[in-house]
């Protein structure tokens, strides 16, 4: 038998420096290893922010571009309100001054003077006279066509001295949103005090216009039968108009009962 090869130190030496080479090497690959994953996973997590931040950045334009469109919508909504009280005001003029041409003049002693101490409404409103606002709401802001009062909220027409037309502008009175009984309330302080509801309906053409017919005999003593353009005299009438999410933003009270 052979006797085993005994190792040299020098070829031990080298058999220990190749195997700490080797472990070394194992150490380093370990290590950039655990470094890729780390990096891995970092990028991952970098990812996930940045999409999440993206996706809040979306939800944030989208809920802004919505606040947009429905303050769009209710500017919309006001502006069509006033220009139908601008046009059904035009309509009661341009009537007015036809039958002006075919009537004879009212019988004056039948009506009460347009004076303050004949104030017909619980506050200054339909039947009332300019002075009659201007002393329960302050001084008209706008021009003798169109009184503007209480910073734009209360918006009056006036014909023969007696006020006919007028828009409750609710987004102009700074409370942000009503109740159809508040709405009710200070409809009710426009009319008449005597005024009598007669009928109530949601108008076929504009589901968002709910339509108040009343009747008054302080009215009818009170203003020129010619005043209501052709409609029964002592009758008026509340459109009550809503916005965005079913909130009332104004109320157009004026003589007569013809649906404008």
């Amino acid at each position: 038998m052979f006797a085993s090869k005994s190792i040299t130190p020098e070829e031990r030496v080298a058999i220990d420096k190749k195997r700490a080479e080797e472990k070394v090497l194992k150490e380093n690959q370990e290590k950039e290893k655990i470094e890729k994953e780390k990096e891995k996973k970092a990028n991952e997590q970098e990812k996930k922010a940045q999409e999440k931040e993206e996706q809040e950045k979306a939800k944030q334009a989208k809920e802004k571009k919505k606040v947009a469109e429905e303050k769009q919508k209710q500017e919309e909504a006001q502006q069509k309100a006033e220009k139908e009280a601008e046009e059904k005001a035009e309509a009661e003029e341009k009537e007015k001054q036809q039958k002006e041409k075919k009537e004879a003049t009212p019988d004056k002693e039948k009506q009460l003077p347009a004076t303050q101490s004949n104030k017909i409404s619980v506050k200054a409103g339909l039947g009332d006279t300019e002075e009659n606002f201007v002393k329960e709401y302050g001084s008209n802001k706008g021009s003798t066509s169109i009184a503007r009062f209480a910073n734009d909220y209360i918006i009056a027409m006036f014909l023969e001295g007696r006020a006919n037309n007028i828009t409750l502008q609710f987004s102009q009175s700074g409370k942000q949103s009503r109740s159809l009984s508040d709405v009710m309330t200070e409809v009710k302080n426009i009319l008449p005090v005597d005024a009598i509801e007669k009928e109530r309906y949601t108008d076929a053409q504009d589901p968002e216009r709910e339509i108040i017919t009343f009747t008054s005999e302080i009215l009818k003593n009170s203003v020129p039968e010619t005043a209501f353009l052709g409609d029964e005299s002592g009758t008026c009438m509340a459109i009550i108009r809503k916005g965005l999410n079913e909130e009332y933003i104004s109320a157009v009270i004026a003589l007569g009962n013809s649906n404008p």
